[in-house]
């Protein structure tokens, strides 16, 4: 990893987990990877690939019948043999648990914008390998519902509920209280162009912090950028009223890959915006939207243009309520109980 990669939360929800687990007594196992070149020779590239996959079985004979080995999935470095590896660790007997961060077989489903030859390759690789697995911790009742159509066991699956967000040094003595917070929208993450164009579209009756990278600052009097921060110290820095879980290029619905892709997946920024005890704001459509609107955690809008409106509806002593529902939820993420829990209902 560059050091860049400091600054997103590229690593932070699995490195979270592994924290949680350690700290559980669960035994970590390292593997060492490495970035797969760009290989033109087929027969050099498919030797690279099963150089990895002999890697994690080498690694993982350490493990003895029936224990259980949990995978955060899919591996940092992806490759050819993934149904391989774990079909061998099957044969040995061994109880493999995976824990679903992102799949491109997912990611891509839902847009016309790639073509499908791409589309059959991810799911050739992830949806074989995802088979191998005697339980899948998937996000959210949308995601579990979508691996059925592709053959997974619904039996097999868990709902996480919404990721675990841990921040070591967070101090709620410290935290600004409800009244303090200004009448604010905080956006936080990928800022690019490519990744967010939605934030060059924002309404201008609204005001927002911007927290990240590859932010092209605009002079508008609404938009106040603060710059990135690593994953573990952002909760600190943050300050608003909200949170927004939005992406993809529209401010008029989530459009394109990434704006869909909220359809099915959990985003860590929802469980950003939570442990720092900051209600949210997001897209009626996204799989979170009921989680935060049952929960009373914030609210859902189907266009940015109606936030404005929604704000002004919203009472002090609501927002108090909200921020109270919030900090509930808040210590639970900080702790890593969702991670927690769905594993006891594995072993049980």
């Amino acid at each position: 990893m560059d050091e860049n990669n400091n600054f997103t939360a590229l690593g932070k929800a699995r490195a979270d987990i592994q924290t949680t687990l350690d700290k559980a007594n669960y035994n970590i196992l390292d593997l060492n990877v490495h970035r797969l070149k760009s290989e033109k020779n087929i027969l050099k590239k498919l030797s690279n690939h099963y150089n990895m996959s002999k890697e994690w079985i080498k690694k993982c004979s350490v493990l003895s019948e029936n224990q259980f080995a949990l995978v955060q999935f899919p591996p940092i470095v992806n490759y050819f043999f993934l149904k391989h590896t774990f079909k061998v660790l099957k044969r040995k007997k061994i109880k493999l648990v995976a824990v679903i961060h992102d799949l491109e077989t997912m990611r891509y489903a839902l847009v016309d914008d790639i073509p499908t030859r791409m589309k059959l390759m991810y799911q050739m690789q992830e949806i074989p390998a995802l088979k191998q697995f005697d339980f899948i911790i998937v996000h959210n009742e949308k995601m579990k519902s979508f691996l059925k159509t592709k053959g997974i066991d619904e039996s097999k699956m868990i709902s996480l509920g919404i990721f675990d967000y841990l921040i070591p040094s967070f101090d709620e003595n410290k935290t600004i209280p409800v009244e303090d917070h200004k009448n604010s929208v905080i956006i936080a993450g990928n800022l690019s162009r490519e990744k967010s164009e939605y934030i060059y579209h924002l309404p201008t009756d609204v005001k927002f912090e911007l927290y990240g990278m590859h932010y092209e600052d605009e002079g508008l009097d609404n938009i106040f950028y603060h710059g990135a921060f690593p994953a573990d110290e952002l909760p600190l820095k943050l300050n608003g009223k909200f949170g927004l879980v939005w992406d993809g290029y529209s401010a008029d619905g989530c459009q394109g890959t990434f704006g869909q892709y909220l359809k099915l997946n959990n985003p860590h920024k929802t469980s950003l915006y939570l442990a720092s005890g900051i209600p949210v704001i997001i897209w009626k459509e996204a799989a979170l939207a009921s989680f935060i609107v049952e929960n009373n955690l914030g609210f859902a809008v189907d266009k940015l243009s109606e936030i404005n409106e929604k704000l002004s509806q919203i009472s002090d002593e609501q927002y108090k309520i909200m921020a109270n529902n919030v900090k509930g939820i808040s210590a639970k993420l900080r702790n890593g109980e969702y991670i927690k829990t769905a594993l006891k209902c594995i072993e049980r």
